[in-house]
């Protein structure tokens, strides 16, 4: 499977007066990458395995997202063959 969080914080403890947690930008940019890699996944036709692309929400507060993914996945763990995040 293939991960990217899309949520942050926004303010966090201020460092020199700033308290905005500059990570929105990255989070975008790691579900824009999940989005291109699914829409090539479709152009290249079907896979010889399944494959699932998981846009997961709050992993700054403690990887909510993750942990329910882990709990409730939609392939078993146990048959997952690796994930890439």
């Amino acid at each position: 499977y293939y991960t990217a969080h899309w949520d942050h914080l926004g303010h966090c403890d201020a460092v020199n007066g700033d308290d905005i947690c500059n990570g929105a930008l990255d989070n975008a940019s790691g579900v824009a990458g999940l989005v291109a890699l699914a829409e090539a996944n479709v152009k290249a036709g079907p896979a010889r395995r399944s494959l699932v692309f998981l846009s997961v929400t709050c992993e700054e507060c403690g990887l909510l997202g993750s942990r329910y993914y882990a709990q409730h996945p939609i392939y078993p763990i146990a048959q997952t063959v690796g994930g890439v995040n």
